[in-house]
């Protein structure tokens, strides 16, 4: 009888929370009385449509210089192809599922060149084409930057207004698409829990999980664009999310 409650209330548990989570911008995917409540949240959060996004690609450095510095030559390369593939991944997800606005990608070793701004030959194109000059200038604050980790700053639904309110409960979150203002201040993430892909085998397409590090990345491109379309034009649910194999 235990065994069978604590089954019952595990399967429960699964279920209720068995979907990638977006706290900055949590709704639902039908036509909501509160709209204009939220997208006034979400405006004040970010301001406006972003123009572009620049997607933040790991190169693993740290790892990497270790590895050669202790003359780790198995794990350097190991390392190295592990990188290469949360890239290309990180790289096909944004490319085949987010079209809401253009998308360039740079090196997180070029992060302080971005913070202050100087994008000149540091932003380039999935094919690593240079960002056009003046597509973003010093100044301009209407993108965003995004990476994939654990939220700095967490979230939840203040479930007595529906507003959505700043807290941080102690609570490590799975890891997930971190969007970040011109500031570099956080304004998003996506999240998802550790037995999601147990039941489903992630395309491969668009998902990598290392077997030697902890390195990975889970496609999120879908629900951001979704969220924008839900936030600006009012339209729920506007594709399919490509997460796993057909």
């Amino acid at each position: 009888m235990k065994l069978a409650f604590l089954y019952c209330a595990l399967l429960t548990l699964i279920l209720l929370n068995s979907n990638t989570y977006s706290f900055a911008q949590s709704k639902p995917t039908s036509p909501n009385p509160l709209f204009h409540l939220l997208k006034n949240k979400h405006a004040r959060k970010t301001a406006f449509p972003p123009k572009v996004i620049l997607v933040q690609l790991r190169s693993e450095s740290s790892k990497l210089n270790y590895f050669l510095a202790h003359n780790l030559k198995k794990e350097f390369r190991l390392a190295q192809k592990d990188a290469s593939n949360i890239r290309r991944v990180t790289k096909n997800d944004f490319e085949e599922n987010f079209k809401f606005c253009p998308v360039f990608y740079f090196i997180d070793s070029n992060l302080d060149y971005i913070k202050q701004q100087d994008f000149q030959d540091h932003v380039f194109t999935a094919n690593g084409i240079p960002m056009p000059p003046n597509t973003i200038r010093r100044g301009d604050t209407n993108y965003f930057i995004v990476y994939y980790g654990h939220p700095q700053n967490q979230y939840a639904i203040d479930i007595g207004d529906q507003n959505l309110i700043n807290t941080d409960n102690g609570e490590v979150l799975g890891k997930g698409l971190i969007f970040m203002n011109y500031r570099y201040e956080q304004v998003d993430y996506y999240v998802k829990f550790d037995y999601e892909t147990l039941f489903s085998t992630p395309d491969s397409r668009f998902f990598f999980k290392s077997e030697n590090f902890d390195m990975q990345y889970f496609p999120f491109a879908a629900d951001y664009e979704n969220d924008l379309e839900w936030v600006y034009h009012g339209i729920p649910k506007v594709k399919k999310l490509s997460r796993y194999k057909p």
